[in-house]
C-alpha cells in the first residue's frame, strides 16, 4: 500500500493538475469526478489504470477506433424515478433509450476488438448487455418523441 503525503501532494501541485483535467472535461459529472481524483493506493490498481488510458489513447491513432461515448447528463432523471408519484418526460426516456444504445454499441465493440482493448474488454464485461430497455422506449415513443397511438390508455 503506498502512502502519499499532503505535503508530498502539495510539492508536486496536485490540485493543480486535478484543475487541468477538470477544465478538459466536457460534462459536469466529468469535472466533479475529476476534482475528486485520488492517487493510486496500490501500485496493481495504477498499472491496470495506465494500460486502459493507454488503450483509450491508442484508438486515436489506430484503425479501431472507439465508437462515439457521449452521453446526455441523466443524474436527475434517475433521482426522479426513486421518488413515488413522480414521472419522467417523453425526452427523458429517449434519452435513457439512447444511453443504452451507446453502451451497447460500446460493449459489442470492445468484445470485437478484445485484441486491441483487452484492459477496456475486461472493465466492459462487467457491463451487462441489454437491449429490453431499448425495446420498451421504442414500444411507446415514436421516433419524433411522440407517445404512440397504441400505447396504453394511462399514456394515451
Amino acid at each position: 500500500m503506498i502512502s502519499i503525503t499532503k505535503k508530498t501532494l502539495q510539492d508536486l501541485e496536485f490540485d493543480t493538475i486535478l484543475q487541468t483535467i477538470s477544465d478538459r472535461c466536457v460534462t459536469e459529472i466529468g469535472k466533479l469526478k475529476a476534482g475528486s481524483i485520488v492517487p493510486f493506493a496500490d501500485k496493481e490498481t495504477l498499472m491496470d489504470a495506465l494500460l486502459q488510458t493507454s488503450e483509450y489513447l491508442s484508438s486515436f491513432t489506430n484503425n479501431n477506433a472507439i465508437p462515439n461515448h457521449g452521453f446526455d447528463n441523466l443524474t436527475n432523471d434517475f433521482k426522479l424515478l426513486a421518488i413515488e408519484d413522480s414521472f419522467l418526460e417523453v425526452g427523458s426516456f429517449r434519452k435513457i433509450a439512447t444511453l443504452s444504445e451507446t453502451v451497447n454499441t460500446l460493449l459489442l465493440f470492445l468484445k470485437k476488438f478484445q485484441d486491441y482493448y483487452p484492459k477496456l474488454n475486461e472493465r466492459a464485461i462487467q457491463i451487462e448487455y441489454t437491449k429490453i430497455i431499448i425495446q420498451k422506449v421504442d414500444e411507446i415513443i415514436d421516433k419524433y418523441g411522440e407517445i404512440k397511438d397504441n400505447a396504453s390508455i394511462e399514456l394515451a
